[in-house]
């Protein structure tokens, strides 16, 4: 009966604390805005297919290439996505870059871009990175998405379970004892007295 109890808890507290691993898989576009005429931009393939997400792997798919026309100074840009997770959630959002260090149309420039989270309605939170490139008129910069979705951390109701665990065992293990200890003796009283 104990045993039984004990297999229901653990089974609820486990799936509580979420013990079970989430998995999204991903489809959508994404479009690439950059605001000067003077960027190149090379996109072939502007979709995301069956991209899968398992909590805490990240996932890195190419995204586009960039070059420059004409020299350009500091600029703005950003890529809008359109996203659907395939159990039933669309969403999305805009991952915004600069562009800089580009003097003339011989010297390199860099773009980078800041992290961003977008909130899938089905499992939570998306973590979407985009890697910096360097690039020039005579060579792309390839700038590649980076996709995680983060290992949720145990909330506080999975840490008072763990406790409830505790103290379960231990209350078992002294009524274990009280029923083991010949009639009219505490265990607890024979403790006392070995230690003594």
């Amino acid at each position: 009966m104990i045993r039984a109890r004990l297999a229901v808890f653990v089974f609820v507290f486990t799936a509580l604390a979420g013990e079970v691993s989430d998995a999204a898989v991903i489809n959508g576009s994404y479009m690439v805005n950059p605001t000067t005429d003077q960027i190149g931009i090379v996109n072939d393939l502007p979709s995301i297919t069956n991209l899968v997400l398992m909590e805490g792997v990240p996932q890195t798919v190419d995204l586009f290439s960039l070059f420059s026309t004409a020299p350009v100074s500091q600029q703005p840009i950003d890529v809008s996505f359109s996203l659907t997770e395939v159990s039933g959630g669309s969403f999305g959002g805009t991952v915004q870059g600069l562009i800089h260090g580009l003097a003339g149309i011989d010297d390199p420039g860099t773009v980078s871009f800041m992290p961003a989270t977008f909130i899938v309605p089905t499992i939570g939170e998306l973590n979407v990175s985009l890697s910096p490139a360097d690039f020039a008129n005579d060579f792309n910069g390839t700038v590649l998405a980076t996709f995680l979705l983060p290992v949720p951390e145990p909330s506080s109701f999975a840490f008072l379970c763990l406790s409830l665990a505790g103290a379960i065992a231990a209350s078992l293990r002294i009524s274990r004892r009280a029923a083991a200890a010949p009639k009219g003796r505490r265990p607890d009283r024979e403790i006392e007295e070995v230690e003594a």
